[in-house]
């Protein structure tokens, strides 16, 4: 039967791979077979940071903001900067309260310190990655080693939802890193110091200030359980320091909360309560999906880890078998395994039962699942027990990880041009989705090759830098491409328009306002209600009238632009104005640009 987690790793007695710390049976002929466990041990933290550089920051701006999501938080925060006012976001002149307000205030300090650009405007959230990154390994280096720290960050870091997400100008990684430094924190607080708890305090008030109360609730909840389930419920909270963390997260909270509201009255409590009681008792934005939806979400966004959760689950199974969670034997080792597993399941059960589901929100238990995970390759390591090795659920994994990349690779190369949106379909001949993929297999081969010989250090340091290397292909030969294809012509658009009035028919592309930094009018067709659908246009048209009197010039009107899907022309051409001019003046494949004039 494979090994428990031992009582007591301490730093101290990991750290010694002679044979008597492994038992003195003189057995152990392969402990100290992988001599990067002294490399790692030595500089982990730099290996680290290398990785973190390439894969969370290289080329951060490097390419235009993605729609719908990133120019919609971007040019929100720099709406605010224009307005003067640090309490209300807008976007294209509309008030934004679906989310709080923490994240715009980091995008406004990262626009001062660089200026407005895709790179201030990503740099939070590749800083927030770093961070939690940096957190993990934190925690676990003081509750076992700087071996398991390295294979926590490593896992971390290298898994895919983390890696897109650290890349984007949304709240996600912010509030996910918030959420695990308030987590980790309640952890600290149970089983070193209670101070702990004002570090949690202020992470949860941050959080809070990003995404609302569940920033608080969610990772309380899971402390609440864990606490129960390991009967550690007065260790955990009576303490005097539980109450001043709670005080002090309503306090770094509540003053924004209370002047949003004496700014926007009823209108803000409403948003509040949509976008957060709303999103789990029913679905916004019709993002209902089926009640496995998360179980696809974690297989894909986890790789290449995913197929090791089996072997994590064992893991457990064989823990539990040996030591139950409320044994007051436990190591913080073992009670961190515990925690970890409990975090990870909540955060999945809670948005699994909630309405509304997106890919992102599971986000929040990654860094449980790295520790959680790196529990089982640490406990295989030869100087860590008894056992000369990793077990063979953990070998069997790799190569079904290895496997399964290779039918993702094939796909990927051969179907890309379907699987991708109609203004991406082109790029399925680019030389850099091979080299990608031949990069991708050879690192995840020396992986499983470096794990059926018990080298896990030297494997876990291969799969981070295969995952830096792989950074440096896709966001030099692969991101940037696909950004063309799919935002390149709104930008040619918008420098054929210039400061003319520009607007959007049947189509959300808030990159518009963003990069013509200006009001862009949306106007959507309407079968219900044309006649609203004429006077917005009656509208639009109305700013080139405008334009004239603004010049002391004569009729005609100058002309107005608009840019829409072939497919919505007829419905356009029914409803306009009559006596209304339409011109063709640039379309690709998939957009057309529109010169409208009212004679």
């Amino acid at each position: 039967m494979a090994p428990t987690i031992p009582a007591n790793p301490t730093p101290e007695n990991l750290s010694d791979p002679s044979p008597k710390s492994l038992g003195g049976d003189g057995q152990h002929e392969n402990s100290t077979a992988d001599p990067a466990f002294a490399w790692v041990d030595r500089y982990g933290a730099w290996f680290l940071a290398v990785f973190v550089f390439f894969i969370f920051f290289y080329n951060l701006g490097g390419y235009w903001l993605f729609d719908v999501d990133e120019p919609r938080y971007a040019q929100a925060a720099r709406e605010m900067i224009q307005r003067g006012n640090l309490i209300t976001p807008y976007f294209n002149d509309v008030i934004r309260l679906e989310k709080p307000v923490f994240f715009y205030w980091l995008l406004i300090a990262s626009y001062k310190l660089f200026g407005v650009s895709e790179f201030s405007a990503r740099l939070v959230s590749a800083v927030m990655a770093s961070g939690l990154t940096a957190m993990t390994y934190a925690v676990a280096r003081i509750i076992a080693s700087k071996r398991f720290a390295f294979f926590s960050a490593v896992i971390l870091l290298t898994s895919m939802e983390v890696i897109g997400l650290s890349r984007m100008s949304i709240t996600d990684m912010t509030l996910a890193t918030l959420m695990g430094g308030t987590s980790l924190s309640l952890f600290l607080a149970c089983e070193k110091n209670p101070r702990w708890w004002l570090a949690a305090g202020l992470f949860s008030g941050m959080a809070i200030l990003t995404k609302g109360p569940v920033g608080m609730v969610l990772p309380g909840g899971v402390f609440l359980l864990y606490t129960l389930i390991t009967r550690q419920f007065k260790r955990g909270f009576l303490s005097l320091y539980f109450p001043l963390g709670t005080l002090l997260a309503l306090v770094i909270a509540a003053p924004w909360y209370y002047l949003a509201y004496l700014e926007n009255g009823q209108f803000f409590v409403d948003s509040l309560l949509a976008n957060n009681i709303s999103r789990f008792s029913g679905a916004i934005d019709y993002h209902s999906e089926p009640v496995y939806y998360y179980a696809i979400v974690l297989l894909a966004g986890f790789l290449p880890w995913s197929p090791f959760l089996v072997s994590g689950v064992r893991q457990s199974i064989v823990e539990w078998q040996h030591n139950r969670p409320w044994n007051n034997s436990l190591s913080a080792f073992q009670r961190l395994h515990w925690y970890a597993a409990i975090w990870a399941i909540s955060i999945f059960t809670f948005f699994t039962i909630a309405d509304t589901k997106l890919l992102t929100y599971i986000l929040p238990m990654f860094s449980a699942l790295a520790l959680w995970l790196a529990a089982a390759f640490y406990n295989g390591t030869p100087d860590h027990n008894k056992q000369t090795g990793l077990h063979a659920g953990l070998k069997i994994s790799a190569w079904v990880l290895f496997g399964l990349l290779s039918i993702v690779s094939v796909v990927f190369i051969t179907q890309m041009g379907r699987l991708l949106p109609k203004e991406a379909a082109h790029i399925s001949a680019n030389p850099a989705n091979w080299i990608a993929s031949l990069v991708l297999l050879l690192g995840v081969l020396g992986f499983s090759l470096l794990l059926q010989k018990n080298r896990t250090a030297s494997a876990f340091i291969l799969m981070g830098a295969t995952f830096s290397l792989l950074a440096v292909i896709a966001l030099t030969g692969i991101v940037p491409r696909v950004n063309q294809l799919t935002q390149g012509q709104l930008m040619t658009y918008i420098n054929i328009v210039g400061d003319n009035p520009l607007g959007t028919y049947e189509i959300t592309k808030p990159s518009l306002t963003f990069y013509a930094n200006r009001h862009i009018p949306q106007i959507q067709h309407d079968d219900n209600a044309p006649e609203n659908e004429r006077d917005k246009l009656k509208a639009f048209l109305q700013q080139g009238c405008s334009l004239n009197i603004k010049k002391r010039k004569q009729s005609p009107c100058q002309p107005v632009y608009l840019i829409t899907k072939h497919r919505f022309i007829a419905p356009l051409k029914k409803n306009l104005p009559d006596g209304t001019l339409l011109r063709f003046v640039s379309r690709d494949d998939i957009f057309s640009l529109l010169s409208l004039q009212q004679k």
